[in-house]
Order: structure tokens, then sequence, then C-alpha cells
């Protein structure tokens, strides 16, 4: 049976193939998904954008400055260290203990510095440690020493120091190696202006105290001005109005001393004595200097004569001219020379030697700018002369 076609539709030629309609995509075109390629690259992208912002803050420019510590710097000293005691004191050695220093300030304790001096003279030694405590086994017997300690931290700040200990080391010339007690503070009386008297409260010693050394401070080495028995001295030969300081030192049998007394001060009366004027030789020559003048020129004549008690064998006389303007074209019977405004003139072949009371003379010419004033002095072989 056959079906009537609808007066819209055209027959289609038998093998021809339906047209697809235009609006449809092609097979392929259809079976992809540009969306999901897009979202892809877009996640990718958003990805790559993460990591870089993480990485960044890690990255710093090859000119970037150096990171800056904000923290203030340590400046807190350590604490003071106690007073150093000395034990195991022999003639040429001992050990020093003292209380700890501690450190608030953050840095830590770095160790101690002992300065050691030697009581009479300017030596100072400096020895250093880590804990509280050192040995010294380089002293000298018979010797007074001082030392005090202060404490270092590690950010270089130094504590202020210790008080002193004073220690006196044995003579080592016996069993007894105890020194005396110290003498008592001198005082002193009857100052004059070349003197005074000290005396001092007396040491005891377990055996007996022979003698005090009384010494005078002075640079670089202190001097003992006496020894003595007893308990005081008068103390001579000093300068009026000046200060000067003294101290005693005691001594027994065997030799060890005490550490020393307390310093006293002593000023003398009077007025300071001048220091004397140099004394200068007399005279021994004579110089007569006669000029003529014309225009911007002049001439001089010199007349050197010899009045000390000896005679010459060469001489040379110096002189300054007044005026920078004035200055030497020629001379004659001496060799002349001008540097500046000073003036030499030497003898020459025939005119060196000068008995007592022998005269000899030289002249030169010479130009100036206006002036040609007579020089102030002249001096002959670096003796002043008498001018005429």
């Amino acid at each position: 049976m056959r079906h009537a076609i609808p007066p819209s539709e055209s027959p289609r030629p038998t093998g021809e193939r339906s047209p697809r309609p235009a609006a449809e995509p092609p097979p392929r075109a259809r079976r992809a998904r540009p969306r999901p390629r897009r979202l892809l690259a877009a996640g990718a992208a958003l990805v790559a954008g993460l990591a870089l912002t993480v990485a960044v803050p890690h990255l710093a420019p090859a000119s970037a400055a150096p990171a800056v510590n904000l923290m203030p710097p340590e400046n807190v000293p350590p604490t003071v260290p106690g007073t150093p005691v000395a034990s195991g004191v022999t003639p040429t050695g001992l050990t020093l203990t003292w209380a700890a220093s501690t450190d608030t300030g953050g840095s830590g304790l770095a160790g101690y510095e002992i300065t050691q001096e030697t009581v009479g003279s300017d030596a100072l030694n400096l020895h250093r440690s880590l804990t509280n405590t050192l040995t010294l086994t380089s002293l000298a017997p018979a010797r007074n020493y001082r030392f005090w300690v202060r404490a270092r931290d590690h950010a270089s700040n130094t504590s202020a120091s210790s008080p002193v200990l004073a220690v006196a080391t044995p003579a080592g010339t016996g069993p007894d190696v105890i020194g005396p007690t110290p003498p008592g503070a001198p005082t002193a009386s009857a100052v004059g202006p070349n003197g005074a008297t000290l005396t001092w409260g007396p040491s005891t010693d377990d055996v007996g105290v022979v003698g005090y050394q009384v010494y005078r401070t002075s640079w670089p080495v202190h001097s003992v001005v006496d020894t003595v028995a007893g308990t005081s001295h008068a103390v001579t030969g000093l300068s009026p109005a000046t200060t000067y300081a003294f101290y005693v030192i005691a001594f027994d049998a065997a030799g060890n001393p005490s550490t020393p007394s307390p310093v006293v001060t002593v000023t003398t009366t009077g007025t300071p004595t001048p220091t004397p004027s140099p004394t200068l030789p007399p005279p021994t020559c004579r110089v007569a200097y006669a000029t003529s003048d014309w225009g911007t020129g002049f001439s001089a004549n010199i007349t050197v004569t010899n009045t000390g008690p000896t005679a010459l064998g060469a001489w040379t006389l110096a002189f300054t001219f007044p005026d920078v303007g004035q200055k030497v074209a020629h001379g004659w019977s001496a060799t002349i020379t001008q540097i500046g405004t000073a003036v030499r003139a030497s003898n020459v072949s025939y005119n060196g030697t000068l008995a007592p009371g022998a005269s000899t003379g030289f002249g030169f010419t010479g130009t100036h700018t206006g002036a040609t004033p007579r020089p102030g002095t002249f001096t002959l072989n670096g003796v002043p002369c008498i001018t005429v």
C-alpha cells in the first residue's frame, strides 16, 4: 500500500542521503566538551598562582638589607666580687679566693680580672681566671703586694673593683714565716720648711719586731727614708712648701715584713725655693759695628776683639738683621752666609787666631728696602759679646 506524500515535501530520489539539519554540529564536534578543558586550565592557573603566593615570602632580592636586631644591647655589669682572701702564702706564691659575682644582664658571667700591684713600684700585673680562685707561683720573697678583682660578662661589661687585699710574702730564711702586724697610722709633728717628725703605733709579732722602714712615695719607685728601731723618726732634707707622702713597714728577726701602714701626707711650711736662673759665662768679646747708607744700598764695617783670657784659634760671629729687607751682597776678610735675616761670619785663613786683647776686622756691602737698623746682639763662638 503506498502512502501519499504531503504537499509540503518533495520526493527524494532513490540512493540520495537525507541532509542533516544545519543547526546540528558535526558528529565529532558533538562529542567534544570544551567547557571542561577551560575549567582545567583555569584550575591549573589558580594552583600555580597559589604556589607562587606561598613561595614569595621565602624569596629575597639579591640586594636585600641584612636583618636588624632590634633587641637593646646588654649593658648590665656583673655584681662586685667579694674581698680577696689569701691562703697558702709562701715566699714565692699564694692562692686567692673571693665571693663570686653574679650576672643578671643575660649574657652570662665570663670570668675575672685580677690586678697585682707590687708595693713600692709602678709595676702592675693583670691575671685572668674563669673561676673565683687564682694561684700565683712567681712572687718575690719579703715583698708587699696588693690585689683586687673585677668580674666581666660575655657582653664585655666589667664590674667595679673589689676591696683591696694587702699581702706580705715571708722572707723564707727560717721556720718563722709569719710577719709582724702592720704599724699604726703615722702622724706628723714639728713640720717645718725642711722636715717633719713622724710617729706611729707599734707592730706586734709572734717572735718579736726588730725594726721599721720609713718609705716616701715617689715615682716610679718608692724610696726608703731610713730604718729605725723605735716608733718615730725625724725626716729631714725636704723642700719648703712641698707635699710628701710617707708610710711605714715593720720587720722581724727573720726578715719577714709586715704589710704597710696607712699613708700620711705632709706639706712643709715656708715658700717654694725659686729655680735659679742659669748662669751665663761672662762676655769674652767686643764688637764694633758701623754702617754707611746710600739709596737702596749700604756697607758695614765690623771689628771683633777677643776680651777673654785665652786665645781663639777660630771664630764665628753671628747676628740677626732687624729688617727683612737687609741683604748681604759681597763681603771681605770673612766667609759670610745669610739665611733669612740670620747672618754668620767666619774667619778666613789669615785672621782666625785672636790672642787675648787682639782684634780683627771684616765688612760687607748689601742692599735694603728703606732701613738699615743695627743688629741688637752679637755672639762670638756662641758667647754673647759686648757691643760698642
